[in-house]
């Protein structure tokens, strides 16, 4: 594809989960000001989950693939999702017949796309390429996603230096022929653009919904509740990781019970994932100083992370995000493949007993050195704000090249 016809390039950019909208939307946006064939994809993997990310974004999808609707957890549900993405994106790409296709980290999203688009003889670009924990187990299935996918890509963003000489080994011991690029994370282009629109004067908080408690389905006003509870520590929680469920999450419930008993100045907010095994831990739970929610939108969220004392997690999103907000993080697995969080000092493994997690939590609340040394600056830990542009400047001398 030449210089004179870089502009018929069809290039599709899917996304199914909340984090792949929030990473691969910067990269869609940049690509449509510069490029006239790009498309929006929805998997629908996690359906009621975008919305608002739609909305905020103003995303309007070109095509669907409309998935079946399943419970997580429920008989054979990862085998049957995987297929059901497989056939319905190999029909699209049949039918469209795309250029590129863009997919984003190790979603079964990401995986099934690439694996159709690889069957038809596409090529793919795969954005946040790279991570590695080397244990094929954790995350699971992520990690088994995200290993393939980098190997069929034809083109790798590495969201740092770490990933991008990961991507050269293997490609050495492989012998592939993709191109490795480092770009940063295009996480952080979103959040920039996010805490800009939220911080300006007059943004209409009310016009994007407000949270939704858990279990009772009912509207809350989370900026009142951060605003009245600003002088108090808001420990923001998460955790949806497969390994994460059944005992350790029991030791989360239990720990954050004693904790908010124990600890007067402290307020939990846990953004708790639909996932039926999940919710059954925490249903029990009745605290005045534990609130969970099922929804969230995004501009809410950040103003979430913004007010937020620390962060507890296992995703990987709010790893990157909490850092570049200077919220300490502790990370609720036994290992990450964002690295640079804990070996600059921003994260440290919480540990998935009751009295470690309670130990972690309890020494960054009344450590402030601790604190502090974990607050410090880290604005470009895993990007600066331009990874689309970035990437886009790269895909089009890639696309003259062809």
């Amino acid at each position: 594809m030449n210089s004179q016809n870089i502009n018929q390039a069809k290039i599709f950019c899917v996304a199914g989960t909340r984090p792949e909208y929030i990473k691969v939307f910067p990269l869609y946006q940049e690509l449509k000001k510069q490029l006239k064939k790009v498309y929006w994809v929805k998997s629908g993997q996690h359906q009621t989950m975008v919305d608002s990310l739609e909305k905020f974004f103003d995303i309007k999808p070109d095509f669907e693939l409309k998935l079946k609707q399943r419970e997580p957890n429920t008989d054979a549900y990862l085998g049957k999702l995987a297929a059901d993405i497989l056939e319905k994106s190999s029909e699209l790409f049949c039918k469209e017949k795309p250029d590129l296709v863009i997919v984003q980290g190790d979603t079964m999203t990401a995986m099934q796309v690439a694996l159709a688009a690889f069957y038809q003889g596409i090529k793919i670009v795969h954005l946040e390429a790279g991570l590695r924990t080397f244990d094929i187990q954790s995350p699971f299935p992520e990690e088994l996603s995200r290993r393939l996918i980098s190997q069929i890509a034809s083109i790798n963003f590495a969201p740092s230096i770490l990933e991008l000489e990961e991507l050269e080994k293997e490609k050495k011991l492989f012998k592939l022929e993709s191109k490795n690029f480092n770009s940063g994370n295009t996480v952080i282009d979103s959040l920039e653009n996010c805490c800009a629109k939220i911080g300006e004067p007059g943004f209409d908080w009310s016009y994007w919904g407000q949270a939704q408690l858990a279990f009772s389905a009912e509207d809350f006003n989370l900026e009142a509740f951060l605003e009245i509870h600003q002088n108090h520590k808001i420990i923001l929680l998460s955790s949806h990781r497969y390994e994460n469920q059944k005992e350790n999450l029991v030791n989360l419930k239990e720990a954050i019970q004693e904790l908010a008993d124990e600890l007067t100045d402290l307020v939990f907010v846990f953004s708790l994932h639909k996932n039926p095994a999940i919710q059954s831990v925490f249903a029990p739970v009745k605290h005045e100083k534990i609130l969970f929610f099922e929804t969230i939108n995004y501009p809410l969220f950040v103003l979430l992370m913004q007010s937020s004392y620390l962060v507890f997690t296992d995703s990987g999103g709010l790893q990157e995000e909490a850092p570049h907000l200077g919220k300490p993080v502790l990370v609720f697995r036994e290992h990450t493949e964002r690295k640079q969080g804990i070996e600059q000092g921003h994260a440290s493994l919480s540990g998935l007993d009751k009295a470690s997690i309670k130990n972690s939590i309890r020494s960054l609340v009344e450590n402030p050195q601790l604190y502090q040394s974990m607050q410090q600056d880290a604005k470009e830990l895993y990007g600066d704000g331009q990874a689309a542009k970035r990437i886009v400047d790269v895909l089009k001398l890639v696309l003259k090249e062809q």
